[in-house]
C-alpha cells in the first residue's frame, strides 16, 4: 500500500475535482463508463477503439479515465509501454493497468480506483460519475 504525504493527497483530490468538472462539460453522448475509448457509428453503435485514439476526434466516446487522459498533459498512453505519468519525478512512471495508474495519479487506494473507474456493468451517467469523484475528493481536501 502506498503512503502519500498530505500535500500529495491534496494534489490527488484537486485532480479528482478537475476530472469531475471536465465530465460535467463532456457531451452526454461522449461518455460511456463501459469503454476506455470508442467510436460511435452512424447507427449509434459503439466500436471499441485503440488505446491511443485521439479523444478530440469527432465521434469519440470514453470513460472518466479516458477523458482524464486527454485533459492532463502529464498522462500519456504508449501502446508498447502502457500508461505513462510524468512530471512527479525525474523518471516517468509506467503502468500496465489503468487502475494502478489511477491509484498513482489521483493518490487513492487501489480499491477506491476500482470503485471510481470500473463500470461493474452499470450504466452510470457522467453526472453520477462526477458526483462520485467529487465525494472522494471532498474527503481528500479536508
Amino acid at each position: 500500500m502506498r503512503r502519500w504525504t498530505k500535500k500529495q493527497i491534496r494534489e490527488g483530490g484537486l485532480r479528482l475535482m478537475a476530472t469531475a468538472a471536465l465530465l460535467r462539460i463532456v457531451p452526454p453522448n461522449k461518455f460511456n463508463m463501459n469503454f476506455w475509448t470508442g467510436r460511435q457509428t452512424g447507427d449509434g453503435d459503439i466500436i471499441e477503439g485503440t488505446r491511443d485514439l485521439n479523444l478530440k476526434d469527432c465521434g469519440t466516446i470514453a470513460c472518466a479515465l479516458g477523458h482524464a487522459i486527454s485533459a492532463f498533459p502529464q498522462i500519456t498512453i504508449n501502446n508498447r509501454l502502457g500508461i505513462v505519468i510524468s512530471g512527479d519525478t525525474k523518471q516517468p512512471h509506467v503502468f500496465n493497468g489503468y487502475l494502478e495508474a489511477a491509484q498513482y495519479f489521483y493518490r487513492i487506494p487501489l480499491e477506491t480506483a476500482d470503485h471510481l473507474f470500473t463500470s461493474s456493468g452499470t450504466s452510470l451517467t457522467k453526472e453520477d460519475e462526477a458526483d462520485r469523484l467529487e465525494a472522494v475528493a471532498a474527503g481528500m481536501l479536508t
